[in-house]
C-alpha cells in the first residue's frame, strides 16, 4: 500500500502502477482507496490545517509551504491525501495551491479580482495595483499575487492576460506609440510596428500579409489623413469646447448641421485643441 500511495503521490497513473506491481488498474485503486479511507480517520482526530491555521493566528489560508514547513517526513504523500481530502473544514484551491479554511468565498473574491484588472499592467505598477485590489477585496497580498501570476505573462517591461486578443495587443501599441497616427500602407511603417509588437509581447501570431495587417489597423483606428490612422481616443476635443459646439447647435435655428458649417464656426478653437488633423 505504501508503494502504491508514494507512486500516487508523484503522479503515476493507475495503468502504470499496475503494470509495475503486475496487478489490474481497478486493484491499483481499491487500494488506494482503501489508503484514503484510512487517512480519514487519521485526519479526523489531528485536523493538521485547523492546527497551522490556528499556529498562524487564525489564518484563512493554509500554503503548501506552511505544511512542509510543519512536516519534516512524507511531505509529498501528505499533501496529496490533503489536496484530495473532502471536508467541511477546508478546501484546496488547485490554482492557488492553497487550502483555504471555512468556506470557498475567498476563491471567488480572488478570481473576481482577478477579472476586473486590467489586461495590461506596466511591471512599475503592478505593487500599487495589487495592493488596491487585495485591499478592496481583503485578500491576502501573496494569494493575489499568485492568482496574478496565473493569470498574466511577462513581456519585456509589461505584463498581459495569456489570453489576450490581437486587437487588443494592437490597440496598446498603437496608444502608446502612435498617438500621432500611424501610415498603414506603408510596408517600412508596418515593419517597424510588427517589430514592436514583438519586442513587447513576443510572438503574438499576427498575420505575415501587409494587406491583413493593415485592415486590421484600419478597423480599431480613424482615418485622420491620407493614409494616416490615429488610435481612437475616449474623447477628442475639451468638455468645455464640446459643451459650446452643443450650445450652438440648441440655440440654432437649423434642423440639419453639416460637418463642414461646425468646423468653419469653431475652427480656431477646433485646431488649438487638435481635435481636428
Amino acid at each position: 500500500m505504501e508503494s502504491i500511495v508514494q507512486m500516487r503521490a508523484r503522479k503515476k497513473t493507475l495503468a502504470q502502477i499496475g503494470d509495475a506491481f503486475g496487478v489490474t488498474r481497478e486493484r491499483v485503486r481499491q487500494i488506494e482507496a482503501k489508503a484514503r479511507r484510512k487517512f480519514s480517520r487519521y485526519y479526523s482526530h489531528i485536523r493538521l490545517i485547523t492546527r497551522i491555521s490556528a499556529e498562524k493566528n487564525g489564518a484563512s489560508t493554509v500554503s503548501s509551504n506552511d505544511i512542509e514547513g510543519y512536516c519534516k517526513t512524507n511531505v509529498t504523500e501528505l499533501l496529496y491525501f490533503l489536496r484530495n481530502y473532502e471536508n467541511a473544514h477546508y478546501t484546496y484551491d488547485e490554482q492557488l495551491d492553497i487550502f483555504i479554511i471555512g468556506d470557498d468565498s475567498l476563491q471567488e473574491r480572488v478570481r473576481a479580482t482577478i477579472d476586473r484588472l486590467p489586461d495590461i499592467v506596466n511591471v512599475n505598477q503592478l505593487s500599487t495595483i495589487l495592493d488596491e485590489a487585495g485591499e478592496d477585496g481583503d485578500i491576502p497580498i501573496g494569494i493575489l499575487q499568485k492568482a496574478f501570476v496565473e493569470a498574466y505573462r511577462l513581456t519585456g517591461d509589461v505584463y498581459h492576460r495569456t489570453r489576450l486578443s490581437l486587437a487588443k495587443v494592437y490597440k496598446t501599441v498603437l496608444k502608446k506609440h502612435y498617438f500621432d497616427g500611424i501610415r498603414a500602407y506603408d510596408p517600412d511603417a508596418l515593419q517597424e510596428f510588427r517589430r514592436i509588437v514583438i519586442d513587447e509581447f513576443g510572438d503574438v501570431g499576427m498575420p505575415e500579409n501587409d494587406r491583413a495587417l493593415t485592415a486590421r489597423i484600419s478597423s480599431i483606428c480613424i482615418l485622420c489623413n491620407r493614409g494616416m490612422y490615429m488610435p481612437k481616443r475616449a474623447k477628442y476635443i475639451s468638455n468645455g469646447l464640446a459643451g459650446r459646439i452643443l450650445q450652438y447647435i440648441d440655440e440654432s435655428d437649423l434642423k440639419i448641421f453639416l460637418m463642414n458649417t461646425l468646423y468653419s464656426v469653431f475652427e480656431r478653437e477646433l485646431n488649438e485643441e487638435g481635435g481636428i488633423q
